[in-house]
């Protein structure tokens, strides 16, 4: 059977080859993030149930969450595919730490993902039975947020418009950086 795709940057993907080991399931419920943002990408994420369970085997196997307190710094080897998990595999355990969300690849520009580990209170709230496994990741590395530096992007310059009763509209320029 020939299998399309579309992968990140909408190219057709085509599978010629069947795969022995891969199962198909319907979704049966879709339980999105309430604060979910389209303009910002805020919050994507959403938990799907299938319908009908996997039985795993020696090539379908569960992997485990990445708990709140984990850390993921620059040089975190991951691996993820276009509409994948983005996954680390320290020792013998996968553990997924993020939900891929879009890919300015085509741009080569960074791709976007969730963090997982930032909805596990929420993720847990919505799983009463059979709740998935949540590990604490920590990454050897730099904390690249401590060292963020955008000099390529000008600084926001914005007027803002001050009226006070007793003197004349005065404009202020404020610098953002």
């Amino acid at each position: 059977m020939t299998k399309h795709y579309l992968d990140a940057c909408n190219r057709q993907l085509t599978q010629f080859e069947s795969n022995p080991n891969e199962v198909s399931r319907g979704v049966s419920q879709i339980i999105s993030h309430p604060d979910y943002n389209s303009a910002t990408s805020d919050n994507d994420i959403a938990l799907l149930r299938l319908s009908a369970s996997v039985n795993f085997t020696d090539f379908i196997r569960p992997v485990c969450l990445a708990a709140a307190n984990s850390t993921f710094y620059n040089g975190t080897d991951s691996w993820y595919d276009g509409g994948a998990p983005m996954m680390s595999k320290p020792g013998s355990r996968w553990i997924q730490s993020g939900v891929f969300i879009t890919t300015f690849r085509c741009l080569s520009r960074p791709s976007v993902f969730t963090r997982v580990s930032q909805y596990q209170d929420w993720i847990n709230s919505h799983i009463t039975t059979d709740q998935p496994g949540f590990v604490t990741f920590t990454s050897s590395g730099t904390d690249g947020d401590l060292s963020v530096s955008c000099s390529i992007v000008p600084p926001i310059t914005t007027n803002v418009t001050t009226t006070v009763s007793t003197a004349p509209t005065a404009t202020t320029n404020i610098m953002y950086e």
